[in-house]
């Protein structure tokens, strides 16, 4: 995977979406995205996409990319943008902890 995304000249963009409910973005449930993978990709290139009916129980998301220094980078944006539904979109905040 890590050598696709070098590979690709164009923009990238990740849609992830939370994992049960926990709220995990990134971690547990998606280990195929190594740290490398997701510098690869950029943080700023990560969207979030949910149902608005898996939001309502979620004030927050959390982040386990089992690099700590990762994970405080994401925790650093405070924020993320989340797809909810058509042409609607929401920001909630990172975990801190």
């Amino acid at each position: 995977m890590l050598d696709l995304i070098r590979a690709h000249d164009g923009p990238r963009l990740l849609l992830l979406s939370p994992m049960g409910g926990q709220g995990f973005l990134i971690g547990r449930g998606n280990l195929q995205l190594s740290p490398a993978v997701l510098r690869a990709i950029g943080i700023e290139n990560i969207l979030g996409i949910a149902t608005p009916a898996k939001l309502l129980g979620l004030s927050e998301l959390r982040i386990d990319t089992g690099d700590e220094s990762l994970d405080s980078e994401i925790r650093g944006k405070r924020f993320i943008k989340l797809l909810q539904g058509y042409r609607t979109t929401r920001v909630i905040r990172i975990a801190q902890d």
